[in-house]
């Protein structure tokens, strides 16, 4: 990784430093803070750390300083004194927006894009026209597999930076991800048309045309051009064997003239065997081509670059680390500029626990019994999936008793029809659940609607800054506990972050999640609004908050915030999602949840739940 030079901030020292020299009283530790400064410029990283370390000791209430040391351990390797050091600097300055992006990148260099995402999106808040910040926020979600969220990042990143390869190489990822690939083959052309010889979108492409468009010779031509560039890539060789095994089968097979003539067979009328007169033989003149292969043809492997890459205008600095990278090209660098501030250190995000569906009682309707209840089990950072009923088309003829057919099988409304005497079939079309006006009984027309209590928000004041050194150890323990799934000890560890620093949100955070995920709502209420309170603007805590006010009975209030999401986001598609479920099944408003989840398909088509969408809005007509 590089370091992008702050021309003011460059300006501003070197002012400093012309000063001093000129009064003839350098400070030690400004002047330890350029030279340290000027070696990690010269790639001298070890002498850098040096230098830097004798800066923040003689500086210890210097963000910079302590920024500048993460970022000379960082090129030298040492990611843990890098953390430490990016740490203090944001204890110092949390607007730093230098620390929060440094660290962001180190994190995804450690394959933590949990960790990273925080960090970016602390960066894009305080510094909403920073190229570098969407790019590497769409990158970090990109790994987490929110390709959604990936996208609209790296459409703001191209908004700062028209037609950048790097910008346009993610989108063609999404699109790859999301299954389509004609749409990701023009990303990776527009790419290409901007820079030619950029790594990524060429061997993107050619994997694209491969295994998706089933343009083999289009796609030999794209590893062949990717194979010439100089330096070679360190995946050459990859490349190379997958190139010559897809050549392998693009190659004719070779034409052989025989000129031997098969042996003539005469018999006779009286002879009981007949006898073959062989003509003389002759030599091949033309033997055919041998193609003997102990071992297979090696087929030409897919080869997906995992996040955008962005190019790094000085060498790069790789950090240690045991997972293999990908043929991807150099991320951009941390930026050395004073700029807004930015959120504080990132959370892994558990999963939230299955979210219970309350099933209302069965409407009284003809010929119908209600399917069973189910409990949705929404993903990380994602909606629950709506349960919604397949579409009910009635037929003229019923199907034979013991033998349902495709109908009865797709609809669970035709399972196990009530034995009724004479039954009046539906005419065909109609669905079961008709609309307002319409003679078919309904829902709404058969079941009372249902009462909800209503949640008493505690609305928290904003908490004092405590001790963050110890609330740090603190979500530590917190953090290891709940990798290892042990969720009591986590939500101890958390709470005790919290209690030591309650302006810590990340703490807050954790600590909702885990009490979520222990169904323990009423606590975990009380972080969400805790966390609130800090970061009003966290989309995620909100959604969270509105998940677990549903999980708990509250599906009014739950709607509610969930709603306020939309005010922030109107695109949120796991909103919609969640308003679609609760105005479906919970509150029983057939208008809205249409909307909502017309508004889902509109968003993402692609989304697991469409079908079921589907499926709904078919059943529930406007």
């Amino acid at each position: 990784m590089q370091a992008t030079k702050n021309r003011n901030l460059r300006k501003a020292l070197c002012f400093v430093a012309v000063a001093l020299v000129l009064a003839g009283c350098t400070p030690a530790g400004p002047r330890a803070l350029l030279e340290g400064k000027a070696l990690l410029d010269r790639g001298r990283c070890a002498e850098a750390v040096e230098k830097l370390t004798l800066a923040t000791s003689l500086m210890a209430t210097n963000a910079q300083a302590f920024n500048y040391l993460g970022l000379a351990q960082h090129q030298a390797g040492d990611a843990a004194g890098a953390v430490t050091a990016y740490r203090q600097a944001l204890r110092l300055d949390r607007e730093l927006f230098e620390a929060h992006y440094n660290l962001g990148c180190l994190w995804l260099d450690q394959g933590k894009p949990d960790a990273a995402k925080s960090e970016f999106i602390a960066c894009t808040l305080r510094r909403a026209n920073s190229f570098e910040a969407w790019l590497k926020l769409g990158a970090a979600q990109y790994r987490l597999a929110e390709f959604a969220a990936a996208g609209d990042s790296f459409q703001k990143a191209l908004q700062q930076s028209p037609n950048h390869p790097e910008a346009l190489n993610g989108l063609g990822l999404v699109a790859t991800q999301r299954r389509r690939p004609r749409d990701a083959a023009q990303y990776f052309n527009a790419a290409l048309k901007e820079q030619p010889s950029y790594r990524p979108a060429l061997l993107n492409l050619a994997t694209v045309l491969y295994r998706d468009l089933n343009d083999p010779a289009a796609a030999a031509q794209k590893y062949r051009e990717y194979l010439a560039l100089q330096p070679r890539a360190a995946d050459w060789n990859t490349v190379n064997v997958a190139l010559q095994g897809l050549e392998a089968k693009l190659a004719p097979a070779p034409r052989v003239a025989i000129t031997n003539p098969p042996p003539q067979i005469t018999a006779k009328p009286n002879d009981p065997k007949p006898q073959a007169t062989v003509g003389p033989r002759v030599a091949v003149t033309n033997p055919p081509a041998q193609i003997a292969a102990k071992n297979p043809e090696p087929k030409p492997q897919a080869i997906a670059v995992p996040h955008p890459a962005i190019p790094n205008p000085q060498p790069q600095v790789a950090a240690k680390t045991n997972e293999p990278k990908p043929p991807v090209a150099n991320a951009p660098a941390p930026v050395r500029s004073n700029p807004p501030p930015a959120l504080a250190r990132p959370v892994p995000a558990p999963k939230p626990a299955p979210v219970e569906v309350v099933k209302l009682p069965p409407p009284p309707v003809v010929r119908a019994t209600p399917p069973p209840a189910e409990t949705a089990s929404p993903p990380n950072n994602a909606a629950p999936s709506p349960t919604v009923p397949p579409t009910s088309v009635a037929a003229a003829a019923a199907p034979k008793p013991g033998k349902p057919g495709f109908i009865t099988r797709l609809n669970p409304f035709h399972k196990n029809p009530k034995p009724v005497a004479k039954p009046t079939p539906l005419p065909p079309g109609n669905p079961l659940n008709a609309p307002a006006g319409s003679n078919s009984p309904t829902e709404t027309d058969a079941s009372p609607l249902r009462s909800f209590p209503r949640y008493a928000y505690l609305t928290p004041a904003v908490p004092p800054v405590g001790d963050r050194a110890a609330a740090d150890a603190a979500f530590g323990r917190g953090a290891e506990a709940q990798s290892a799934q042990k969720l009591p000890e986590a939500a101890q560890a958390f709470q005790q972050a919290a209690q030591a620093d309650g302006s810590f949100f990340e703490a807050h955070y954790s600590l909702g999640r885990v009490q979520y995920l222990l169904r323990d709502y009423a606590h975990a209420l009380a972080s969400w609004e805790q966390a609130l309170v800090i970061r009003p603007l966290s989309a995620d805590a909100r959604y969270m908050f509105a998940l677990t006010l549903n999980a708990a009975g509250y599906a009014p209030d739950a709607a509610v915030e969930a709603e306020k999401i939309l005010t922030a986001n109107p695109n949120d598609v796991r909103a919609h999602l969640l308003l679609g479920k609760l105005y479906a099944e919970e509150l029983r408003d057939k208008a809205r949840a249409r909307v909502h989840y017309q508004r889902v398909l509109e968003l993402d088509s692609r989304t697991p739940s469409a079908t079921q969408i589907r499926y709904w809005l078919v059943a529930n007509p406007a």
